[in-house]
């Protein structure tokens, strides 16, 4: 694998995500209409994410799935590139979202297992696919130019088909228990903290996905910008991650989880803000650099945060609650809430929203992490995972 399978998977996303948007607006889709579509890879992440991980470890075939998705992923892509009306591409997007499913996950168990055989870190691999985001993203752009082509859907298929050949020859992963989901929902239930993080979760990835669904509109239709100029702003998103990949390990000693989680949903709001603001296409692609300290920020910190909160009990229910809250149910929100918005209200007016939706969440986190006295409590996890070392 050595990072080309992210490489070329995060390339893949790249050339489907910042697009899909606006190619359904292209069609002359409504915008909720616009906004169900989007939402279908997160309504399949949450429907059948939980579960994905069980079956691969219970039967063994991790290589299997691995392979069956990425081929049928790719020809239900192309399938939507040949698809015109809302019943066709509707058809096509909900069998390209459950064959999608599985694919994050295994590309994330392969790289555990190489970091562990190879001493290399986790960070380190994942790294490549901001890496292949940040090319695919700004070559796509600029290809198409100022208008928005299905060209973006056939890229999408061959670089899942690159993605199969550079894991073909991958072993299965080791067989393990099933990750038993259900087991650990009472702890959850009773874990406070862990469920102000999925809260918080949950309303940050409400506001990313509204990026998703709307920048790439806003600044095409509100600021009349080009769709290179689209490409380059997501660009430079991907381009934005790796400072955190790299440093958020001395940042979280530094300033501890509840600072910095202060920070980016502060900082989350301030994005948005400038957002509405601004009235230049060429000014929102630097407020994409922003990425850092929202999107890429907060998923270093909360991912090993929520292990500590579970006391590392239960960690795939952990995880999958954490994934299934956040890029599932709070992408569905985010999806087809802002869709829907959209057909009454300017893109300009739905960053007003967000805006002060993260506002209130900020005055949740603050109240809750003080209530619950969240500093203290990741102290005393800190120990008790020490002490279980």
């Amino acid at each position: 694998m050595s990072g080309f399978g992210y490489l070329w998977f995060f390339g893949a996303i790249a050339a489907f995500n910042p697009y899909i948007a606006m190619y359904y607006r292209s069609l002359e889709f409504t915008g909720l209409q616009v906004g169900i579509l989007t939402a279908m890879p997160a309504v399949g992440l949450a429907l059948s994410g939980p579960f994905w991980g069980s079956v691969m470890d219970a039967l063994g075939i991790h290589r299997l799935v691995l392979r069956l998705a990425l081929l049928l992923t790719a020809l239900f892509a192309i399938g939507v590139a040949q698809a015109s009306t809302f019943t066709t591409v509707f058809v096509f997007v909900t069998a390209l979202a459950f064959s999608l499913v599985p694919l994050r996950a295994l590309l994330d168990a392969y790289a555990i297992a190489l970091s562990e055989h190879t001493h290399r870190s986790f960070g380190n691999i994942r790294s490549w696919g901001s890496v292949g985001y940040f090319v695919a993203v700004l070559g796509l752009g600029r290809i198409m130019g100022k208008d928005v082509s299905s060209l973006f859907l056939y890229a999408y298929a061959g670089f899942l088909i690159l993605t199969l050949l550079s894991m073909w020859r991958l072993p299965n992963l080791a067989s393990r228990q099933p990750s038993q989901i259900i087991d650990g929902l009472k702890d959850v239930q009773a874990n406070k903290p862990l469920i102000l993080l999925l809260v918080v979760a949950f309303l940050l990835m409400v506001a990313y996905a509204t990026i998703y669904l709307a920048l790439g509109i806003h600044m095409r239709d509100t600021l009349g910008g080009s769709t290179n100029q689209v490409g380059i702003a997501f660009a430079i998103g991907a381009a934005a991650e790796l400072p955190a990949f790299m440093f958020a390990g001395r940042l979280i000693r530094k300033l501890g989880e509840r600072r910095l989680i202060l920070i980016v949903i502060t900082t989350y709001a301030l994005r948005f803000l400038l957002l509405w603001l601004i009235a230049d296409a060429a000014w929102v692609i630097a407020v994409q650099t922003m990425h850092m300290t929202t999107f890429a920020l907060f998923l270093v910190v909360s991912v090993p945060l929520a292990h500590k909160l579970a006391g590392g009990q239960h960690p795939a229910t952990t995880q999958a609650l954490l994934t299934t809250t956040s890029f599932g149910f709070g992408n569905i929100v985010g999806s087809v809430g802002g869709g829907a918005l959209l057909d009454y209200i300017t893109t300009g007016q739905l960053f007003l929203m967000v805006f002060a939706m993260l506002c209130v969440t900020l005055v949740i986190f603050m109240v809750g992490s003080r209530a619950l006295h969240l500093d203290e409590v990741i102290r005393t996890a800190n120990r008790r995972m020490r002490d279980a070392r």
